[in-house]
């Protein structure tokens, strides 16, 4: 398609694309506003006005390769108003998305020497700060980014720029500010922090994430309080940190999936803080590996919930120490930690049917000759590499076979053709009416601009059996399809209508995808069987940052048999990360059922207790070698349990932890 092709230069004027065409398909170039990289000059101003511009209209802000220069906050808001009613409200789809070009090397935000309030540590300053205004605090309307509310900061995303903060006067800086919740993503980034304060601080979780992300450098590599929500990080490297690669205090668990971390002096690359509340604080760490010289690996003489799974350690005299438990010693050249739970303080453990007390401990470690490579556990969890890109010359546009968006006519054909003809296809900015099944071949890849701009909606005439859906795949083990960066929508009198069935096998990708439902219920429920999501006969691969607008949706869940996510009779491996599951009205919200190799890296959710709602979050079933690292969430569904297992074995469900525990939970 060549959708997009910029010189070197970044001149406009050298795109393969007119300026028009490029804003109508959703995309702002931040060089339209003066931003010119590799020039030396500042472009701090000029980005500002590109982001404001992009988030106003609607578009993404495309950075072209090159080094921007940056001397102060880049601050990324995301407004409320008030309505007629003089209620502050949200829009999440007016958001913030910055994306880097996949052709060449990534841009690069470059802090600037001696950059005005970067140099005070005990004041750490972002480079780049995602933030939304905050609506029902004492501070609502707030224009300050100190009053954020991070659990209304939807669907903003920074993906494929790089951050560089070596210079002179940064030791307080930091690249990337980011506590946002459904749907915001941290993805494809690598930040030098030499001399700097931190590379990332804050994150995102539940429907989002961190992903393929590296910090070079910095006092923390990360650093995370309580405004980071439910936060999960998959394929990270954290490298040559002065104090902790990790630094964690926020509220309930924190999951990390295939990483290395590897610390620049003596002493622990992760310690777990001390907290008020018993159950904050956990850690999950899974198929890792973690490099130092002397002394402890991980301290948690703090007594935090602790789990960790397939981690190989090198260079420790010390794995790990927990409170009233020798610390488990290292063994040279490496050790290898196969199991090691830690039950904390306020919790308990259930194991093998026995209910354990906390400072509870399993422990499997042993000696091994060797670690396998970073590359084979971070690759474990992460997608492959490129990624289908608008930018790629072989992507076709769905516009090229007559589809054409906001109109309400049927793109059926057209998207189907485009699917046929070509493996990548391409859903720009705007709105594409279907009344048929689209259907993926295991050779295709179907992506949009961004999840809350490219939208696949079904028609409100479209009457199918309860089940249909509306984007599935073809049963294929083998199949390498992908699915990214869209929204899918349902006729909210059409609730039986499935947004995605999925029949994909372990080397496909359902990545960035929200779910969505439009117009009045009117009193519609859905029919037993029907569900947002499903996964079924040879579905499996991984899914990344799930979720949906289920304030939308679960009027119409009310459905006996309803699920919001459907895992039946599958046996493909399937990894979920930041898995938001929440606010269905049919109990339970998601289950897993007769399968089998299924894991989630955090789930979040909610149960809806104030509107007569009581259903679990998930139930699983009649299945085998289920593995849950790391629960959270406001659910307290009434005279229920948050989580079912029954008929089923080699099940683990580890650091289930509530945000308002009380009762019986």
């Amino acid at each position: 398609m060549g959708l997009l092709m910029l010189a070197a230069s970044t001149s406009l004027v050298q795109a393969s694309v007119p300026k028009d065409d490029l804003i109508r398909q959703g995309i702002l170039p931040v060089t339209l506003f003066g931003a010119t990289p590799d020039d030396g000059k500042d472009d701090t101003a000029a980005l500002q006005k590109a982001l404001d511009a992009a988030r106003d209209r609607g578009l993404v802000a495309y950075f072209p390769s090159g080094r921007y220069l940056i001397s102060d906050t880049l601050r990324l808001m995301q407004p409320v108003s008030r309505n007629k009613k003089g209620r502050w409200i949200q829009d999440r789809r007016r958001t913030n998305a910055l994306v880097g070009s996949t052709r060449g090397t990534p841009p690069v935000l470059k802090l600037a020497d001696n950059a005005k309030g970067f140099n005070n540590p005990t004041k750490p300053k972002p480079l780049v700060w995602f933030w939304a205004q905050p609506r029902n605090t004492d501070q609502a309307g707030s224009e300050r980014p100190e009053n954020e509310q991070p659990n209304i900061s939807f669907n903003q995303v920074f993906k494929g720029i790089d951050i560089d903060l070596r210079g002179i006067g940064h030791a307080g800086a930091v690249g990337l500010q980011h506590a946002g919740s459904q749907g915001s993503a941290i993805e494809d980034v690598t930040v030098w922090a030499d001399g700097a304060y931190a590379g990332i601080y804050n994150m995102p979780g539940q429907g989002g994430g961190v992903y393929n992300a590296t910090v070079i450098g910095g006092r923390f590599g990360v650093w995370a309080d309580h405004r980071s929500r439910y936060p999960v990080m998959a394929g990270i490297r954290l490298k040559g940190q002065a104090e902790a690669a990790i630094f964690w205090k926020g509220q309930s668990n924190l999951t990390i999936a295939g990483f290395l971390m590897e610390r620049a002096t003596p002493g622990p690359v992760v310690t777990l803080q001390p907290g008020r509340k018993p159950y904050n604080r956990a850690l999950t760490l899974v198929d890792g590996i973690i490099r130092g010289s002397g002394g402890r690996a991980i301290d948690n003489r703090a007594g935090r919930s602790l789990y960790l799974k397939n981690l190989y350690l090198s260079g420790f005299d010390e794995v790990v120490e927990s409170p009233g438990r020798v610390a488990i010693k290292a063994v040279k050249p490496n050790t290898r930690v196969s199991e090691y739970a830690y039950t904390g303080a306020g919790s308990k453990a259930l194991v093998e049917g026995n209910i354990q007390g906390a400072g509870y401990v399993i422990s499997q470690v042993e000696g091994v000759p060797s670690s396998p490579s970073e590359e084979t556990l971070i690759k474990r969890h992460l997608w492959n590499t490129p990624f289908p890109s608008f930018e790629d010359v072989d992507a076709v546009s769905i516009e090229r076979y007559g589809a054409r968006p906001n109109d309400g006519i049927d793109d059926t054909e057209a998207i189907r053709t485009a699917l046929a003809k070509h493996a990548k296809v391409f859903v720009p900015k705007g709105t594409f009416t279907v009344r048929k099944t689209l259907r993926l071949d295991p050779h295709n890849h179907l992506f949009g601009v961004a999840k809350h701009l490219s939208i696949i909606q079904a028609d409100s005439a479209w009457k199918a059996p309860p089940g249909t859906p509306i984007i599935t795949t073809t049963d294929d083990a083998k199949s390498e399809a992908t699915l990214s960066f869209l929204l899918i929508e349902r006729p909210a009198q059409r609730p039986g209508l499935t947004l995605l069935e999925w029949r994909a096998g372990r080397n496909s990708v359902v990545r960035d995808l929200m779910g969505g439902q439009y117009g009045r219920p009117g009193g519609v429920r859905a029919s037993p069987g029907s569900s947002t999501y499903a996964v079924r006969g040879n579905g499996g691969g991984r899914w990344y940052g799930l979720a949906a607008e289920w304030n939308r949706i679960s009027a119409s869940t009310r459905g006996g048999g309803y699920r919001n996510l459907m895992i039946e009779s599958t046996h493909e491996p399937l990894a979920m990360y930041g898995l938001n599951i929440e606010r269905g009205m049919s109990d339970p919200q998601a289950e897993i059922v007769d399968s089998q190799n299924v894991a989630i890296y955090y789930l979040k959710g909610e149960s809806l207790g104030k509107l007569g709602g009581s259903a679990a979050v998930l139930q699983v079933r009649k299945s085998r070698n289920i593995s849950l690292f790391g629960y959270s969430g406001n659910a307290h569904p009434k005279d229920n349990a948050v989580l079912k297992l029954m008929d089923s074995e080699d099940v683990i469900f580890a650091n289930v932890m509530p945000v308002r525990p009380g009762g019986g939970f």
